[in-house]
Formats: structure tokens, sequence, C-alpha cells
């Protein structure tokens, strides 16, 4: 006769090992995760600044021919004004990609976390059902 309490206690206790971990390298883990998606953000902010401050392509130059008489000249060439437009489009476009890895950074310190909580459980199940196992 097979008791389903002892089929729980050995899938409880499978669960446990699988789940088990050294409490230094999951804070190392998490430290490492937060970090990493800090510096996702981090990133996108920086990406997406930069393209909006990029110059608009227009070649300035100015010179003082005397004391009385500057020339300022501006020069847009339409090949190089698409250019820096194309430029700044995909500059946006990678600083806002940045979030995906960033979301993906925290689901996995969320998912590490859940880990945890089971192992925990089920640390404390075969702790109450079976007083051998520390």
């Amino acid at each position: 006769m097979v008791y389903p309490e002892a089929d729980a206690s050995r899938v409880i206790n499978q669960i446990r090992v699988m789940t088990d971990h050294s409490w230094l390298v999951t804070r190392l883990r998490n430290t490492f995760l937060i970090l990493s998606e800090i510096a996702c953000y981090l990133g996108m902010i920086l990406l997406i600044f930069f393209s909006i401050w990029l110059p608009n392509s227009s070649l300035t130059g100015s010179e003082q021919l005397n004391s009385h008489v500057n020339v300022n000249i501006s020069i847009e060439i339409v090949e190089m004004v698409n250019f820096f437009l194309v430029l700044k489009i995909l500059i946006g476009i990678l600083g806002a990609l940045l979030i995906i890895p960033a979301i993906l950074f925290r689901k996995i310190r969320k998912k590490n976390n859940t880990l945890e909580e089971i192992h925990d459980l089920a640390t404390s199940y075969v702790k109450q059902h079976n007083p051998v196992v520390k």
C-alpha cells in the first residue's frame, strides 16, 4: 500500500534539494541582477538624451575679417541632414530597446525570490515531518 503522504514528502524533499543554494551566492546573483537592471535603465536614459542632443548636421564656421566684420557660415547638406536624422532615430530606438533586458533581469530576480521561498517552505515541511533532515 502506497501512502500519499510518503510520496508527497519524497517530492517535497526533492524540491528542497533541487532549490538548495548558499546564501552568499543568492545575494551575489541578486546584486548582479539589480546592478544590471539599473545599468540598462541608465543606458536607456543616456542613449535617448544623446539622440536628442546630437547635432543637426549643419556645418558652421565663423571668421572675423577685421574688428567690425564677422562672417558666420552655416551649410546644411540634405544627405547629411537625413543621415543624422536616421542616426538619431536609431540611437533612440536602441535606447528604448534597453528596457527589454531590464524587464527580463527583474523577472529573473522575482523568479529567484520565488524559488527561495519555495525552498524555505519545503525545508520547513521536511523538518516538521522528518526531524533527521537539517
